[in-house]
């Protein structure tokens, strides 16, 4: 008899989401600061298998780099920034400068 699957848990296996969350886990990472939209939707669901990261959610783009930023220079670790595909970098670009705050932020894109 044939099993349905009803989850990807079900078979055991890692998504991308789960394997972006473990890089960051072994780097120390504790907060994702973000704005997302329907595409993150898996990273954000991933989350909940992994409980050491926590999401902070801003309502706007250059809100989630000023808290990310904030952080990083509070700190002194790397604020990592998960912004949604569409127009989330471009709102994001140009808020902070990393060459004359000398802070370090990461940013990815679904």
């Amino acid at each position: 008899m044939i099993k349905s699957l009803t989850s990807l848990s079900d078979l055991n296996m890692r998504t991308g989401a789960d394997i972006l969350l473990e890089v960051l886990e072994s780097e120390g990472v504790e907060y994702i600061f973000g704005n997302p939209g329907t595409t993150e939707l898996p990273l954000i669901d991933a989350l909940l298998r992994h409980e050491n990261i926590l999401y902070i959610l801003a309502l706007q783009e250059s809100t989630v780099v000023a808290i990310a930023d904030g952080y990083a220079k509070a700190s002194g670790k790397t604020g990592f920034i998960n912004l949604h595909t569409a127009s989330g970098p471009g709102h994001a670009m140009g808020v902070q400068s990393g060459e004359t705050n000398l802070i370090e932020i990461a940013i990815s894109s679904e």
